[in-house]
């Protein structure tokens, strides 16, 4: 029995990329920094 039912997401590095926001690299150092926030919330 499959944990999860959801679909499987995209890493949040990728995802920044894919918007054109920063490079992958450059978006690990964002979410490092505490400088990325999803549904309100700070994420690291």
């Amino acid at each position: 029995m499959k944990k999860n039912d959801e679909e499987p997401g995209v890493r949040i590095n990728r995802f920044i990329a894919m918007s054109g926001i920063a490079s992958r690299r450059a978006a690990d150092q964002l979410v490092t920094q505490g400088r990325v926030m999803v549904n309100g919330k700070v994420i690291t």
